[in-house]
């Protein structure tokens, strides 16, 4: 069995966490392992930290770390390559990248669709060319269970889109087995088609706030403050078990992440939950995520660098 967790950015130190996964895990790695001597790839928001080791936290290494998100390019190539040598050099494999063969005949793949091309070159971004010859060859060498991670869908949606679900259907319509998928920081629902699952967002497993330079310029000169204060609904992630030998989903444990530390909220719980979620009202669901992104951006920015409100962040809010 092979536990798969969400968004994790270990940007903190003295993060623990109180959840071990019940043997072998994976997670989608989303920053970048540099120091300062490197150049923030332009007009974006870049995160990075040092490398902490899983181990301390989880008790064991991963099985392997998914690379391919729009953060994992935040440093350009160099800092991709440095992050994925960080990651490797601990004997821990990336998925995105490469393809990774967790068992002889289990296949697991990784894509994003935002930022995974550098100066033309396709890193880790998803194309469906790319993806149907990578999953065709998994299946001529004896794949019986093909997996893949997916970086999609709107942050702070609690809904999938209409790119999510086609892309994920598809996917299954081709060869994939289950699908995996992170970026919009929240949960978002499950859909089961045609006897398999597709996981739209995990959610976030442990991704601290943050207040970072951002938005830099070709010299490497920072022009803004990018923060962001989680939320409640930001803090909860769920961990899929799933039985690959037999392609077969067990349970979710839902997770929570605050004051550092991860917590298991709940135990294998049944996917059924999460299938349910689809009913949401899409107009309440948009409804939903307006306020979550303004009600998001007015507490990141109020009482911060000594500022009762940063200004100079909503005039950059207003020019977008």
């Amino acid at each position: 069995m092979i536990t798969f967790l969400g968004d994790i950015a270990l940007l903190n130190s003295g993060i623990s966490s109180q959840y071990k996964p019940d043997g072998d895990y994976m997670a989608n790695f989303e920053y970048v392992c540099v120091d300062s001597a490197l150049r923030p790839t332009p007009g974006k928001i870049n995160i990075a930290s040092p490398y902490i080791d899983f181990q301390s936290i989880f008790g064991c290494p991963p099985s392997a770390l998914c690379v391919a998100n729009n953060h994992i390019l935040d440093y350009g190539l160099d800092g991709f390559e440095r992050t994925v040598s960080a990651i490797e050099d601990k004997g821990i494999p990336t998925v995105g990248n490469q393809t990774y063969w967790y068992k002889d005949n289990v296949c697991i793949l990784a894509y994003t669709l935002f930022c995974g091309e550098w100066n033309g070159k396709n890193i880790v971004q998803f194309s469906k060319n790319k993806v149907k010859q990578e999953i065709d060859e998994a299946i001529n060498k004896g794949a019986m269970c093909i997996i893949v991670n997916m970086h999609w869908g709107i942050e702070n949606f609690s809904l999938p889109n209409k790119e999510q679900i086609e892309l994920g259907r598809w996917l299954i319509d081709n060869g994939v087995d289950i699908v995996i998928g992170h970026h919009p920081h929240c949960i978002q629902p499950v859909e089961e088609y045609k006897k398999h699952y597709i996981f739209y967002s995990l959610g976030n497993c442990i991704f601290p706030s943050f207040n970072v330079p951002s938005h830099y310029d070709e010299r490497g000169v920072a022009h803004r403050k990018y923060r962001f204060k989680w939320r409640r609904w930001n803090n909860k992630g769920i961990a899929v078990k799933y039985d690959e030998t037999c392609n077969k989903l067990i349970a979710v444990d839902e997770l929570y992440f605050g004051n550092n530390i991860l917590k298991c909220t709940k135990s294998n719980v049944s996917v059924t939950k999460y299938i349910s979620m689809n009913r949401q009202n899409i107009r309440l669901a948009k409804i939903r995520f307006i306020f979550r992104k303004y009600w998001l951006f007015f507490v990141s920015n109020s009482f911060v660098d000594g500022k009762v409100f940063d200004f100079n962040a909503l005039k950059s809010e207003l020019r977008k």
